[in-house]
């Protein structure tokens, strides 16, 4: 079993959750799931583009509200998103 994940369920359950709500909550947080012969595997993390969509309409929001702080917030937001998705996709 990876570390993160073996060091995430037993957190969880000195928080009193039993061993398999355990493995379900660290699962899902550490993208970890066993995979077919019973190894572990990794998830991708993939941001999705309707999270892109969300920042990108926060900012038009915040901009015809005229919250300009919270706008450069969203506008940083959704450019981190899209570059990140860029590298991740020069990557493959």
């Amino acid at each position: 079993m990876p570390k993160k994940l073996d060091k995430c369920v037993k957190a969880v359950q000195k928080q009193g959750k039993d061993k398999s709500s355990a493995y379900a909550i660290c699962s899902k947080s550490t993208g970890y799931k066993k995979a077919k012969g019973g190894k572990w595997k990794k998830e991708a993390k993939q941001m999705k583009e309707s999270t892109d969509k969300t920042y990108i309409q926060d900012f038009l929001n915040c901009i015809c509200n005229k919250e300009y702080s919270k706008a450069n917030s969203a506008l940083a937001t959704a450019v981190e998103i899209k570059l990140k998705n860029r590298i991740e996709s020069l990557r493959k």
